[in-house]
């Protein structure tokens, strides 16, 4: 009888045991069922998904520099130095003037062929076709119009060539050994015209030298500097030093 309640007693301790573990699984489960549900939720597209994500701010275009208004006009004003004036140079865009020496060649025809100078009015004179006006022309469109009016009636392909024998003179004034006027060569400079002219007085100026421009329709003396460079029928004035 002892023994039969002492087995008993052993079986109900195990069964109670077992049922502890049990429960107490069950109430991890629930636990962790818990969890889930609150934290990891499944998300569903256009229920509960996040808002998107705001685009970033179009960028500010980018402003100018603020430029600095005239105190006079209120206009903007610019420190960049003044272009100087354009200067004949002795290539393709040199423009034809009185005293100009040319050379004329037609291939083949030695009559046709000759030196002739631009006189005062600004013309040459050529077997044929008479009087041309060459002043202002480049020597690209002298040799054009030589060519025009000898064809067809003259010549039908004539091969003509036209270059500059001796440019047209400039002129220096004032403190140089030996004033006058001298040919125009390309580069030329007031430093080169002056030697040119015998070089410097003594009593010559640096500073105060002055070209008036060929081109210029009005005539007006500017000041210059030395390396300033020079145009075929400019006039250079070199003054007297003060000192």
């Amino acid at each position: 009888m002892t023994v039969s309640f002492l087995q008993y007693t052993q079986r109900l301790l195990a069964a109670v045991f077992v049922l502890a573990v049990a429960l107490a699984g069950t109430g991890c489960a629930l636990a962790d069922s818990s969890i889930f549900t609150s934290e990891a939720r499944l998300v569903v597209p256009g229920e509960n998904a996040p808002a998107a994500a705001q685009a970033a701010p179009a960028a500010l275009p980018a402003q100018a520099a603020p430029s600095t208004p005239d105190a006079a006009t209120g206009t903007a004003t610019s420190t960049a130095p003044a272009a100087m004036p354009p200067v004949t140079s002795g290539g393709d865009g040199y423009r034809l003037g009185v005293g100009d020496k040319l050379g004329i060649v037609v291939l083949g025809e030695e009559d046709l062929s000759l030196q002739v100078l631009v006189n005062d009015q600004g013309a040459i004179n050529y077997p044929f076709l008479g009087e041309l006006k060459v002043a202002g022309l480049t020597i690209a469109q002298l040799r054009q119009q030589i060519t025009t009016g000898l064809q067809p009636e003259y010549l039908l392909n004539p091969k003509v060539t036209v270059q500059v024998l001796e440019y047209r003179h400039f002129f220096v004034n004032g403190e140089v050994q030996k004033p006058g006027g001298f040919p125009w060569q390309p580069g030329m400079t007031v430093r080169k015209a002056a030697s040119l002219a015998g070089g410097f007085s003594p009593r010559a100026s640096r500073s105060r030298l002055f070209i008036i421009r060929d081109a210029d329709p009005n005539r007006m003396p500017v000041q210059v500097d030395v390396d300033a460079p020079v145009a075929p029928g400019d006039i250079i004035t070199i003054d007297q030093s003060f000192f």
